[in-house]
């Protein structure tokens, strides 16, 4: 987890947003393993503070991934800021990576979250819950979870929104199969009665 300063990175113009990207690829280095590199990641000679490359920039230390990320999204987004709460996750679950294409900002519960994703992304019939989808894993997102055909496949999507609640956030019970439960309390345990199809 990168504790984000934000009003610190938020500060950053593009212009010190491009001079420090400048910066970085000076420094950028072969992938020394072990194994190769089927994720396209991308390394540094930087120092690092548990695992996470750092640059200074005006005095300052800078995170590189979370200076990258927000590059990024400025590009086509200029007014945009780090929201509260928000930190710098990578997808390809490699904190030593700083390849853009694999960078996003989210709650801190959704990035700690991804370290499942690494651990059972191997394991038969399971399927990524996050959307960007981890580097690879199967998802159950599509690029936008509020229309119909998500992916332009003419296939109903259906099947995938309707995993997900009036704030576009993923239902975890409809997530493994239970649309509707009834929960009768007891002095000593309760009961709960679980209904896994669609009404």
């Amino acid at each position: 987890m990168q504790q984000t300063k934000y009003d610190m990175y938020n500060s950053l113009s593009m212009a010190e947003l491009n001079k420090i990207w400048g910066q970085v690829q000076e420094h950028i280095i072969p992938w020394p393993g072990p194994g190769p590199n089927t994720k396209n990641c991308i390394i540094t000679n930087y120092s690092s503070d548990k695992g996470r490359p750092q640059v200074r920039h005006n005095g300052k230390k800078y995170y590189i991934s979370i200076v990258l990320c927000l590059r990024k999204i400025r590009i086509n987004n200029p007014n945009y800021n780090i929201p509260f709460g928000y930190e710098c996750s990578h997808i390809c679950n490699n904190h030593k990576c700083i390849n853009a294409d694999w960078l996003a900002f989210e709650s801190g519960p959704v990035n700690k979250s991804r370290g499942c994703c690494e651990l059972y992304k191997d394991t038969n019939g399971y399927f990524c819950p996050h959307d960007p989808i981890c580097h690879g894993c199967k998802g159950i997102v599509g690029h936008n979870v509020i229309d119909d055909d998500d992916d332009d496949d003419n296939d109903d999507d259906d099947d995938i929104d309707m995993l997900y609640d009036e704030n576009h956030n993923l239902d975890i019970l409809k997530l493994f199969g239970v649309y509707s439960y009834t929960k009768i309390e007891n002095k000593n345990y309760d009961i709960v009665y679980i209904k896994t199809k669609k009404e």
